[in-house]
Protein backbone atom coordinates (compact mmCIF):
# COMPACT_ATOMS: atom_id res chain seq x y z
CA UNK A 1 0.00 0.00 0.00
CA UNK A 2 1.44 3.32 -1.04
CA UNK A 3 1.45 6.45 1.08
CA UNK A 4 -0.69 9.26 -0.31
CA UNK A 5 -0.25 12.80 0.98
CA UNK A 6 -3.66 14.35 1.64
CA UNK A 7 -3.95 17.82 3.18
CA UNK A 8 -6.44 18.04 6.04
CA UNK A 9 -7.74 21.14 7.77
CA UNK A 10 -6.20 19.98 11.06
CA UNK A 11 -2.75 20.62 9.54
CA UNK A 12 -3.42 24.34 9.17
CA UNK A 13 -1.28 26.55 11.39
CA UNK A 14 -3.42 29.58 10.65
CA UNK A 15 -0.77 31.48 8.71
CA UNK A 16 -1.59 31.37 4.99
CA UNK A 17 2.05 31.55 3.86
CA UNK A 18 3.08 28.61 6.03
CA UNK A 19 -0.02 26.58 5.17
CA UNK A 20 0.69 27.12 1.46
CA UNK A 21 4.27 25.94 1.94
CA UNK A 22 3.11 22.89 3.89
CA UNK A 23 0.65 22.04 1.11
CA UNK A 24 3.46 22.28 -1.44
CA UNK A 25 5.57 19.89 0.65
CA UNK A 26 2.61 17.49 0.58
CA UNK A 27 2.51 17.89 -3.21
CA UNK A 28 6.22 17.07 -3.40
CA UNK A 29 5.56 13.98 -1.31
CA UNK A 30 3.02 12.77 -3.84
CA UNK A 31 5.50 13.38 -6.66
CA UNK A 32 7.93 10.83 -5.21
CA UNK A 33 6.11 7.91 -6.84
CA UNK A 34 6.63 9.45 -10.27
CA UNK A 35 10.40 9.79 -9.97
CA UNK A 36 11.99 8.12 -12.97
CA UNK A 37 15.50 6.80 -13.36
CA UNK A 38 17.88 9.70 -13.63
CA UNK A 39 15.53 12.14 -11.88
CA UNK A 40 16.06 11.09 -8.29
CA UNK A 41 19.00 13.40 -7.61
CA UNK A 42 17.23 16.49 -8.96
CA UNK A 43 14.06 15.62 -7.05
CA UNK A 44 15.91 15.21 -3.76
CA UNK A 45 17.63 18.56 -4.32
CA UNK A 46 14.26 20.18 -5.07
CA UNK A 47 12.83 18.75 -1.85
CA UNK A 48 15.89 19.72 0.16
CA UNK A 49 15.99 23.28 -1.23
CA UNK A 50 12.28 23.87 -0.70
CA UNK A 51 12.42 22.49 2.84
CA UNK A 52 15.25 24.94 3.61
CA UNK A 53 13.18 27.85 2.22
CA UNK A 54 10.19 26.74 4.27
CA UNK A 55 12.24 26.32 7.44
CA UNK A 56 13.71 29.79 7.05
CA UNK A 57 10.25 31.30 6.56
CA UNK A 58 8.84 29.43 9.53
CA UNK A 59 11.75 30.39 11.78
CA UNK A 60 11.40 34.03 10.71
CA UNK A 61 7.73 34.01 11.79
CA UNK A 62 8.68 32.43 15.11
CA UNK A 63 11.47 34.90 15.73
CA UNK A 64 9.16 37.85 14.96
CA UNK A 65 6.84 36.95 17.84
CA UNK A 66 9.55 35.82 20.25
CA UNK A 67 8.54 32.16 20.22
CA UNK A 68 10.37 30.72 23.25
CA UNK A 69 10.96 27.29 21.66
CA UNK A 70 12.60 28.65 18.51
CA UNK A 71 16.00 27.03 19.14
CA UNK A 72 14.43 23.62 19.72
CA UNK A 73 12.39 24.09 16.56
CA UNK A 74 15.53 24.90 14.60
CA UNK A 75 17.10 21.69 15.89
CA UNK A 76 14.07 19.72 14.65
CA UNK A 77 14.57 21.28 11.22
CA UNK A 78 18.27 20.36 11.27
CA UNK A 79 17.33 16.82 12.25
CA UNK A 80 15.01 16.60 9.21
CA UNK A 81 17.86 17.59 6.90
CA UNK A 82 20.17 15.03 8.51
CA UNK A 83 17.56 12.28 8.22
CA UNK A 84 16.73 13.25 4.63
CA UNK A 85 20.41 13.00 3.75
CA UNK A 86 20.62 9.56 5.38
CA UNK A 87 17.53 8.21 3.62
CA UNK A 88 18.40 9.59 0.19
CA UNK A 89 22.09 8.68 0.35
CA UNK A 90 21.53 5.50 -1.66
CA UNK A 91 19.10 6.96 -4.18
CA UNK A 92 18.10 5.80 -6.72
CA UNK A 93 18.75 2.39 -5.19
CA UNK A 94 16.86 3.31 -2.03
CA UNK A 95 13.15 2.80 -1.76
CA UNK A 96 10.90 5.60 -2.97
CA UNK A 97 8.31 4.26 -0.55
CA UNK A 98 10.76 4.61 2.34
CA UNK A 99 11.27 8.26 1.40
CA UNK A 100 7.51 8.81 1.18
CA UNK A 101 6.89 7.20 4.56
CA UNK A 102 9.66 9.25 6.17
CA UNK A 103 8.47 12.53 4.63
CA UNK A 104 4.81 11.91 5.44
CA UNK A 105 5.45 10.88 9.04
CA UNK A 106 7.84 13.76 9.61
CA UNK A 107 5.59 16.39 8.05
CA UNK A 108 2.40 15.31 9.79
CA UNK A 109 4.06 14.88 13.18
CA UNK A 110 6.03 18.11 12.85
CA UNK A 111 3.00 20.15 11.81
CA UNK A 112 0.64 18.68 14.40
CA UNK A 113 3.04 18.71 17.34
CA UNK A 114 5.83 21.21 16.75
CA UNK A 115 4.31 23.82 14.43
CA UNK A 116 1.08 23.73 16.40
CA UNK A 117 2.98 24.90 19.51
CA UNK A 118 3.89 28.05 17.60
CA UNK A 119 0.32 28.50 16.38
CA UNK A 120 -1.02 28.28 19.95
CA UNK A 121 1.66 30.65 21.24
CA UNK A 122 1.08 33.23 18.48
CA UNK A 123 -2.71 33.10 18.94
CA UNK A 124 -2.42 33.50 22.70
CA UNK A 125 -0.03 36.41 22.21
CA UNK A 126 -2.45 38.04 19.76
CA UNK A 127 -5.37 37.60 22.17
CA UNK A 128 -3.30 39.09 25.00
CA UNK A 129 -2.28 42.07 22.83
CA UNK A 130 -5.90 42.55 21.76
CA UNK A 131 -6.86 42.85 25.45
CA UNK A 132 -4.17 45.42 26.18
Amino acid sequence: MSVVFVWEDQYSVGIPELDEQHRYLFQLGNEISGIRDGQSGSFVMKLYEYARIHFKTEEHHMEAVGFPELEAHKKAHESFVTDLNRITHGFPHGSKEELKIFLYAWLVNHILWEDNKYFIYANNLKRFNDLS
